[in-house]
């Protein structure tokens, strides 16, 4: 079994509702002694306060982004051509 998973961005882990469910991907590893690691997140990877506000901030904005995402391709599959 691996001890690290390399991620590339919080995002992968963030576009479920409700957001306990986002968190469940990471914990899940972190429980069973896996480490993730994001690529391409600044200040993510890092311990305490900081780390964790980091990780929130994008958790909701990927949230956000995937709702808003969703609701322009309904949409525009909605409409007729």
């Amino acid at each position: 079994m691996a001890n690290v998973v390399l991620v590339y961005d919080v995002s992968w882990f963030s576009r479920l509702e409700p957001d306990e469910a986002a968190y469940h991907g990471s914990f899940s590893l972190k429980r069973v002694g896996v480490r993730v690691i994001f690529t391409h997140e600044p200040g993510a990877n890092e311990a305490g306060v900081a780390g964790t506000l980091v990780k929130n901030l994008k958790r909701a904005m990927a949230h956000d982004y995937s709702l808003k995402l969703s609701q322009v391709v309904i949409s525009r599959t909605a409409s007729p051509c």
